[in-house]
């Protein structure tokens, strides 16, 4: 089956788990973090990072899932980076131990060594410098290169992104 068709099911779960907290009365807690953290599980859905709330999302680490996963879609549409499909040893051996979420490479590197956190420092500057440059071009006009004019709006996932377009 289709990879895409196939990461629906986590979608559907997610809904279902929420129809039968209602239909049983029962109030869904939303995730609440003290502090901003990476999200990690056997499976992590679009309600949770929805309901952590902006910020406090750090990352996403997955023993299952896909980067097709709407878990991901929406982490990504956040800027928040994902790593899924780990297996199941990280779930074993990685809670509450100091990471690196390295999400540009598919990878989380529990208990980094110095050398490990200064590259992954230098990497945060260098993606922050790169994403301020190309927010200097948000104003510009959007245009193929056959000089065909586009407009571009907006890019909403969450209802806080349609009142900032708006």
């Amino acid at each position: 089956p289709d990879e895409y068709i196939s990461q629906r099911g986590t979608d559907i779960l997610d809904a279902c788990r929420r129809v039968v907290d209602i239909l049983d009365g029962r109030a869904r807690t939303p995730l609440k973090l003290e502090v901003p953290s990476i999200l990690a599980g056997e499976c992590i859905y679009p309600s949770d990072i929805i309901t952590a709330g902006r910020g406090m999302v750090l990352g996403l680490a997955s023993a299952a899932g896909s980067i097709q996963s709407h878990a991901a879609i929406i982490a990504r549409t956040m800027g928040i980076p994902a790593v899924v499909h780990l297996g199941d040893q990280f779930l074993r051996e990685g809670e509450l131990r100091p990471s690196i979420l390295d999400a540009d490479n598919g990878r989380l590197i529990m208990d980094p060594g110095k050398v490990q956190i200064q590259e992954a420092q230098r990497r945060i500057v260098s993606a922050a410098m790169h994403k301020k440059r190309l927010s200097m071009l948000s104003d510009k006009p959007c245009v193929t290169l056959d000089g065909t004019s586009i407009g571009l709006w907006a890019n909403c996932s969450t209802p806080e992104d349609i009142q900032l377009a708006v």
